[in-house]
C-alpha cells in the first residue's frame, strides 16, 4: 500500500480537493492509476483532523464524499 497526509500535512489542500467534485474525482482516478501501475494493494489517506489545521468548516462532508468515491472506485479493481 501507499499512505499520504500525516500531521505535518495539515488539512488545507485535502479540504481544497475534497470540496471541489472535479477535484476530488481527478484524486481519486489518480490513486486508482498510481496503485495499479505501481502494482500495490491499496491507498491509505491519513487526512488528520478534516476541519482543523487549515480545514474547512464543510470537511466532514467533504471527507465523507471523498471516501465515498474512494470505496467505490478502489474494490472494483481489487484495491483497498
Amino acid at each position: 500500500m501507499i499512505a499520504v497526509g500525516g500531521w505535518n500535512e495539515g488539512s488545507e489542500r485535502y479540504s481544497k480537493m475534497a470540496c471541489n467534485p472535479n477535484s476530488r474525482a481527478t484524486f481519486v482516478q489518480s490513486v486508482v492509476e498510481l496503485v495499479k501501475n505501481m502494482g500495490l494493494d491499496g491507498f491509505d489517506l491519513d487526512w488528520e483532523y478534516p476541519g482543523q489545521r487549515g480545514g474547512s468548516s464543510d470537511d466532514k462532508h467533504c471527507f465523507s464524499a471523498l471516501m465515498r468515491d474512494l470505496r467505490e472506485a478502489l474494490p472494483p479493481v481489487s484495491l483497498l
